[in-house]
């Protein structure tokens, strides 16, 4: 289950096709023409109306501009799951493609037929705020810059004592939260128009492809940035997204010959180029060191030590991060070192041999932690201590010092810190 998810298990559950998000209750995916409400795939004409138009949807997503006429509005089963988050707590995840900033409404929500003068509405805009003609007023530094977006926004989470939690977060930043003594003044829900306010073209999405939205329990607000900021490595499926973008492997490691049926393969010692390394995109956000990483991977034996991910100063050689499965002679153990000015470990002694293992591992400024197979997390919260930046990053081993054993890793995520909290549910198999 996905962090933070409350247990509310959808009706008709055999119906659910494999390519709808885990816990999501409604998914519209324009980019693959798939959609999911009420519990049931559906026709996409069945979910949006009014002056929707879907000649505007092609393998890019769906655009929106201020001149294309696309106003669409949600119906059918899409309206009622949408009406029942705003009553009742919901959390919606926008995946976009951007001409340029990103701006105008996402979601125009009301109960007034005039929508010039709505009795109620909640405004949901681009640029990073959530506001309504009461209490709700929360508002983030925007996103910017063209290309991929992820915003994500709940709606009247239930935290207890009659209060209502609002949130909005974007590609992966900390969230944004603000409290009320209410769920919703727009009560009942008659309207909820998706990339424009109803009234003309002021307030359209300003040339955005929507490439998919996804509605979720509500969440809590720790949960939000992984749902905004993701680099997902499928080398099972051979599927690599970067916040739901589709990535050329050549781009991201460097050597995507290695994926086969069972994953990327890392060669075991004595062949000194054993390793795969990082490359491009992706190693900068390695190298940046503020992250939660899950790697699934393959042991192919219990014995001697698999270095499952290490990050290297290369060009000094003064700071290192490993994290390393050591399964010989001793005790077993799945540990983690930083070597700096002054070090910080973790260690797991637990024997995880031969077979399929996950881990999900956080190393930020403040601390490392870590959990494996769904384990409780182990955590170390000393500060960092070296000003050395990493410069290499890989899957068992770096150049000058090859490999030991051959493992394959796979499946690898990259998100943003999550609570250590949240470990067991990312590393569970």
């Amino acid at each position: 289950m996905m962090p933070g998810v409350a247990a509310q298990p959808l009706t008709r559950r055999q119906v659910r096709p494999a390519w709808v998000p885990a816990d999501a209750i409604a998914f519209l995916d324009f980019v693959n023409d798939r959609y999911f409400a009420g519990s049931a795939p559906r026709a996409i004409a069945t979910l949006l109306g009014g002056g929707f138009d879907a000649g505007a949807i092609s393998a890019s997503g769906m655009r929106i501009t201020p001149s294309n006429g696309n106003r669409p509005k949600a119906i059918g089963a899409l309206f009622s799951d949408l009406a029942a988050a705003v009553s009742g707590g919901g959390t919606i995840v926008f995946d976009l493609q951007s001409a340029t900033d990103p701006g105008g409404f996402l979601m125009f929500i009301a109960n007034g037929a005039n929508l010039d003068v709505a009795g109620e509405a909640i405004v949901v805009d681009a640029i990073g705020s959530i506001l309504d003609y009461w209490d709700i007023s929360i508002t983030d530094t925007a996103p910017t810059g063209a290309g991929s977006h992820k915003e994500a926004f709940t709606l009247a989470r239930d935290v207890g004592g009659g209060n209502y939690e609002y949130a909005w977060c974007s590609d992966g930043n900390t969230a944004v939260t603000q409290t009320v003594d209410y769920a919703s003044h727009v009560s009942p829900v008659d309207t909820i128009l998706i990339g424009h306010d109803g009234v003309g073209t002021g307030n359209s999405l300003n040339d955005i492809y929507i490439r998919s939205i996804t509605l979720y329990p509500a969440q809590d607000p720790a949960s939000l940035p992984s749902l905004t900021g993701e680099w997902s490595l499928d080398f099972l499926n051979e599927v690599y997204t970067r916040n739901g973008s589709t990535v050329l492997l050549a781009d991201i490691i460097d050597k995507p010959g290695r994926v086969g049926a069972n994953g990327l393969e890392i060669v075991a010692d004595p062949d000194p180029d054993g390793y795969v390394l990082a490359a491009g995109d992706l190693l900068t956000e390695l190298v940046g060191l503020d992250w939660t990483v899950v790697i699934e991977w393959e042991e192919l034996s219990s014995a001697s030590y698999s270095e499952i991910l290490v990050l290297q100063d290369l060009a000094n050689g003064f700071h290192s991060v490993w994290v390393e499965n050591a399964m010989g002679a001793g005790t077993p153990n799945l540990n983690v070192a930083e070597d700096a000015e002054i070090g910080r470990d973790l260690v797991d002694e637990t024997l995880y041999g031969a077979g399929v293992h996950k881990l999900a591992f956080t190393r930020t400024p403040s601390l490392i932690a870590i959990s494996v197979d769904g384990g409780a997390a182990i955590v170390n919260t000393t500060p960092e201590t070296s000003g050395n930046p990493i410069d290499t990053a890989g899957f068992g081993g770096f150049p000058g010092y090859g490999t030991v054993n051959g493992f394959y890793v796979r499946t690898f995520r990259l998100i943003p810190p999550v609570a250590s909290s949240l470990l067991p549910s990312l590393s569970a198999p």
